[in-house]
């Protein structure tokens, strides 16, 4: 079965959660949130990385998909005093998914949303402990910036 990438619907909020958590458990440290966090995280919230409401600006999750098994996402979001930037985050594919060019698939449809929203840049940060993801971003045009690196928690 092909792998297919598509923007998220708030009606998923359950699946994503789920994906969410996976991503927090295999990667604790990849991400600026905590598996006890975001498994507080009621359906409103989640509701949210696919609608934008409660966040300030614009918010779109895409995510892979074989059949009906979620196996990445990638969130996009454009805030609001930041107009021409759209920031990347919560990327994560699963781990016996991974070099099949799924995260480039991911990163791809958050580039071509930031350009239907009109924005110039995609932001990211990633950490320097993952050459992996740091590769992926890179073999997508990514390149590092001279800002110095922030702790994710």
């Amino acid at each position: 079965m092909p792998i297919a990438v598509r923007r998220a619907s708030p009606e998923e909020w359950q699946a994503l959660k789920e994906l969410r958590l996976a991503a927090l458990r295999e990667s604790p440290d990849a991400f600026g949130s905590s598996y006890e966090h975001e498994a507080r995280a009621n359906e409103a919230t989640l509701r949210g990385w696919t609608t934008g409401e409660g966040w300030d600006g614009a918010v779109a999750t895409f995510v892979a998909e074989e059949g009906a098994r979620l196996l990445g996402m990638a969130t996009a979001h454009r805030p609001n005093d930041e107009p021409g930037t759209v920031w990347m985050f919560a990327m994560w594919v699963r781990p016996e998914h991974r070099g099949h060019g799924i995260g480039r698939a991911l990163v791809e449809a958050v580039v071509a949303h930031a350009r239907s929203l009109g924005a110039e840049v995609v932001m990211l940060r990633v950490t320097e402990s993952n050459p992996a993801a740091i590769g992926v971003y890179a073999s997508c045009g990514f390149i590092g910036t001279p800002d110095p690196p922030e702790p994710l928690r």
